[in-house]
């Protein structure tokens, strides 16, 4: 579910001044900044969607060196990702800025994949989660120890999607 309570699909594209971590920059990182951008997506609920081509999209000058890092990225909700089930993000050459242009192409053809299955946090705190869990795992299923687990698993995940 969106910020808003909403699950209408978004998607944001720019240059977010910030990166999420040491690896997508050349440069020092302030772990406050990191910390900071990783919990607005976190809590927009949004994905960080794979980048083609260039990895760092911005080349800028340090104090005493070239700094490259990955400012320009492209963000989306898992509504977007259901709605919009082929999407590609490719980093163009540059030219006049010191960005990386970057160029999203989005398709709502028929996934040949099902969608991931997610765990939801807040399911531990419902009052009949352990319930649900317990009277799956407690299901009667032939076969070896992990033949039984797989089984297991499979079934507490129909139940949950159900449940939810």
């Amino acid at each position: 579910m969106d910020i808003d309570g909403s699950d209408v699909p978004w998607l944001v594209l720019g240059d977010f001044n910030s990166v999420l971590g040491a690896h997508e920059t050349t440069g020092n990182v302030s772990t406050i900044f990191c910390d900071d951008f990783c919990a607005a997506l976190t809590v927009c609920d949004l994905v960080d969607i794979e980048t083609k081509g260039v990895f760092h999209t911005r080349i800028g000058c340090g104090r005493r060196c070239m700094v490259l890092s990955r400012l320009d990225k492209v963000v989306c909700s898992h509504s977007f990702l259901v709605s919009w089930s082929h999407i590609a993000c490719v980093t163009l050459p540059r030219s006049l800025s010191d960005h990386h242009p970057l160029l999203i192409s989005c398709s709502a053809g028929v996934s040949s994949s099902p969608c991931p299955f997610r765990f939801q946090g807040m399911w531990v705190s419902h009052p009949s989660f352990l319930n649900l869990v317990r009277s799956v795992w407690s299901s009667s299923i032939a076969g070896s120890g992990s033949e039984i687990v797989v089984q297991k698993l499979k079934l507490l995940k129909k139940a949950l999607k159900r449940w939810n």
